[in-house]
């Protein structure tokens, strides 16, 4: 009963990556993954664990078949807003065609130092493994020049191959 209810309150949290809420989930096909959309989870500002929560996105993306990828970002950050902007754009979501992002804004980046995950710079993208462990691989916006999906996607691309 414990993990129907822990799936039923997953999905009912998740959001499209428009914003608008996903729709309920009755078949095990991805509730948001709509063909040219990226897989998106927005994480609470001042959650209370890090590792809590990436179990729970784990979790999620194993029984989606999708890698899970922690996106940091700051709000103050131009390379950050526009990956937001283009992330649905066909040359980067084709990059992500079978990864679940997880955004997790520079309030509580501190929160991702307790997985082993520190931001050089931002935005920085971390892979997690089939375990909800940092892989130690990591990318930052800086590989694409600029923001652009013709850079972007590409990088993007080459990035996600190279992780297995």
């Amino acid at each position: 009963m414990k993990l129907l209810s822990f799936f039923q309150q997953l999905f009912s949290s998740r959001k499209t990556s428009t914003g608008n809420p996903s729709p309920q989930a009755a078949e095990p096909a991805h509730p948001y993954l709509l063909p040219g959309k990226v897989s998106w989870s927005v994480w609470p500002k001042g959650f209370a664990s890090a590792r809590d929560l990436l179990d729970q996105e784990v979790a999620y993306a194993r029984h989606h078949r999708l890698r899970v990828i922690v996106y940091s970002h700051a709000a103050w950050c131009p390379g950050s807003a526009i990956f937001k902007q283009l992330r649905d754009h066909p040359e980067v979501a084709a990059a992500f065609s079978r990864v679940h992002l997880v955004e997790v804004g520079d309030q509580d980046l501190h929160q991702l130092s307790t997985l082993e995950m520190r931001s050089p710079s931002i935005p920085t993208f971390f892979a997690v493994d089939a375990q909800g462990n940092y892989s130690g691989q990591s990318i930052t916006g800086a590989v694409w020049g600029p923001d652009v999906p013709e850079t972007i996607g590409p990088a993007m691309t080459k990035w996600v191959a190279s992780l297995g």
